[in-house]
């Protein structure tokens, strides 16, 4: 789970720093809580192994999903720089 959330990280920063109004965008869209948890969330190795099994569900599937957003937004970008 620790490297799917470095890997989201990273691609946001890596995004930010090459257009932060698009960083902004994909931002919005994103369900933060379920890639990155809740403030209040409890920790990783304090779950039992059905809680750990689930959390890692949930974020991989929204760590997909920010790939995915990221993606589609730099084709977009890349798409209407080409007309």
């Amino acid at each position: 789970m620790i490297l799917l959330l470095h890997t989201c990280r990273r691609l946001l920063a890596a995004l930010v720093a090459a257009d932060p109004l698009g960083h902004a965008a994909v931002l919005a869209d994103l369900e933060q809580v379920a890639l990155f948890g809740a403030s209040d969330e409890r920790k990783e190795y304090r779950l039992t192994a059905e809680q750990r099994r689930s959390r890692i569900a949930i974020t991989a599937v929204a760590a997909a999903q920010c790939a995915d957003r990221v993606r589609r937004y730099r084709t977009a970008c890349a798409f209407t720089a080409k007309q």
